[in-house]
């Protein structure tokens, strides 16, 4: 072999060393997302929508289309009222707090600028509610209080987003979907909508 083939051939074997490196960093082996939650809940005659909200997932790929997914969330809402009557007052302040913890399969393209994916998790919810209640008359407090009760269910939910990509490792992500919660006498149905941002590692 002659000098110039030597040259060649080391220029291409640079070159793939080069490339190799450089196809390991376009492959995302894992994601993680966080951002704005809203959830819409039915339960009975209940209907409540918590516009105060969160989420944070992580996924750890595996496979062109397949991950593994942990996601946690949370949702609260306040409600008051304040009423006089003869001049005595009465003040009801109440929070409903709604947290999920689920785990479960994500299928979907994910080397695409535009990646979308349905998810199916499954794992708990707990929800509480904590109530005051204060009655006053001339100023003086003639009754007060407070109590708070909580309970932790199975949930499963299902549905699906997509991912745009600014660049290989930051995106912008959308998703919807339903949330079941099987409770001991009965069950809530719930919308889950969702937008935040996303990175890749």
């Amino acid at each position: 072999m002659n000098h110039a083939s030597y040259r060649v051939a080391g220029i291409l074997l640079l070159a793939l060393c080069a490339a190799l490196p450089a196809h390991a960093q376009d492959e995302r082996k894992s994601e993680i997302s966080g951002g704005y939650q809203l959830l819409t809940l039915h339960e009975g005659e209940i209907d409540e929508t918590l516009g105060t909200g969160w989420y944070a997932d992580v996924a750890g790929n595996f496979g062109p289309i397949f991950a593994a997914v942990l996601q946690v969330s949370g949702n609260y809402k306040s409600y008051g009222q304040d009423e006089i009557f003869n001049g005595i007052r009465a003040v009801i302040d109440a929070q409903l707090t709604v947290h999920t913890y689920l785990g479960g399969v994500r299928v979907g393209p994910r080397q695409a600028k535009i990646s979308p994916y349905a998810e199916f998790l499954i794992g708990g919810a707990t929800a509480s509610v904590d109530v005051s209640s204060t009655v006053t008359s001339n100023g003086q407090t003639i009754f007060s209080n407070s109590g708070s009760e909580s309970g932790t269910d199975v949930a499963m939910q299902f549905g699906g987003g997509v991912t745009i990509w600014f660049s290989n490792r930051v995106g912008v992500r959308g998703a919807a979907s339903y949330l079941r919660v099987w409770g001991d006498d009965d069950e809530a149905n719930a919308i889950r909508v969702a937008g935040g941002i996303t990175v890749g590692f």
